[in-house]
């Protein structure tokens, strides 16, 4: 008796399985042939759903941006040449950051991680071999990169880890998130580690396109007015909102960051980011270099600047630097590198 019910719960199911499959077979090609419909990350298509990381970029990528500069990514999902295994004579620099980092409007050779490699090695003349790793993802915050970090810093031995952290750090809480949940990321990352069965569901397009469009509807998404607020003082906690990062929860990142470095026999060195719409501020960033003694770089000192403001020509838009911007900032770290005296003479 219990089989003929078992079949006919079966074939009772079989055509809304069946209906599911080709509804969700039929969003990833739509969406394979217009990615900038995907709601990974709002307009960015060369990122996909990572569980921990929230979202990474696609490995072995050759394309453009919007902007038309070259984007290609390596095996790792970075973009970067190629990373083989680490020599004897090869010192590694890991810069770890958001858009600026990643280089957005730039070309690859531009970054200031590209520069920051090429000074250092005309600075030794080629006697030592210097690889700086731009392992930078849009949108990205200092806890994102923590995690990266936690999962890729032995595979990559990297003898110093550059930060570029803080204006995403303080956008509203659900920037990335479709959910439209008003978690920090730390919180939405503890969610997802409890619940990883509803991450998985929530893979399925046919489940994570319709949630994103009532996020968008519903009182609980994220609200255009705030984000627009918090866009507009980049760089600078806006009152009022609550943040991807309270101070609290970015300090304890940099304390894991310091963890981490240790136990990879890495040095950590902060870079402070100058955006258009930011003066000179101490911060939580300020205040960690002070307390810990850590290897700091002001980048607002890189830039001229008039009546306390970075003169804006150094910038494409609010937050990202012109090839002029990266070429300052990649000067800057190697001299700040060199000056740490952790390379032989």
């Amino acid at each position: 008796m219990i089989f003929p019910r078992v079949k006919k719960l079966v074939f009772s199911l079989l055509p809304a399985f069946i209906l599911l499959l080709f509804a969700e077979g039929s969003l990833r090609v739509i969406l394979f042939y217009y990615p900038s419909w995907d709601v990974v990350v709002a307009g960015v298509a060369e990122v996909e759903e990572d569980r921990d990381l929230f979202w990474k970029l696609k490995k072995n990528l050759s394309t453009e941006f919007h902007s038309g500069q070259k984007l290609t990514t390596n095996r790792l999902g970075l973009r970067d040449k190629e990373i083989g295994p680490k020599s004897n004579k090869e010192f590694r620099i890991l810069c770890l950051g958001e858009s600026t980092t990643y280089g957005v409007f730039v070309e690859f050779d531009e970054t200031y991680c590209q520069v920051t490699q090429r000074q250092l090695t005309d600075k030794y003349q080629g006697t030592r071999r210097f690889r700086v790793i731009n392992a930078g993802v849009p949108a990205y915050t200092s806890f994102q990169s923590k995690i990266y970090l936690a999962k890729e810093g032995n595979r990559l031995k990297p003898d110093v880890v550059v930060l570029y952290h803080e204006g995403n750090d303080y956008l509203p809480c659900g920037w990335g998130d479709v959910s439209g949940k008003n978690e920090t990321d730390p919180e939405c990352y503890a969610r997802r580690q409890r619940w990883s069965w509803a991450w998985s569901l929530g893979y399925l397009r046919v489940v994570r396109v319709p949630a994103y469009w009532v996020s968008r509807w519903s009182s609980g998404g994220l609200d255009e007015q705030v984000f627009s607020f918090a866009w507009s003082r980049f760089g600078n906690r806006a009152p009022g909102i609550k943040t991807r990062l309270s101070e609290k929860q970015q300090w304890e990142v940099l304390e894991d960051f310091r963890s981490l470095c240790d136990s990879l026999d890495s040095q950590l060195v902060i870079i402070h980011p100058t955006y258009r719409a930011t003066r000179r501020h101490r911060c939580i960033l300020t205040q960690f270099v002070r307390t810990h003694n850590i290897p700091f770089l002001e980048s607002f000192d890189l830039f001229p600047h008039r009546a306390g403001y970075v003169i804006p020509d150094w910038f494409v838009d609010e937050a990202h630097p012109t090839v002029d911007g990266h070429r300052r900032i990649g000067e800057g770290l190697s001299e700040l590198l060199l000056s740490q005296k952790w390379f032989p003479r």
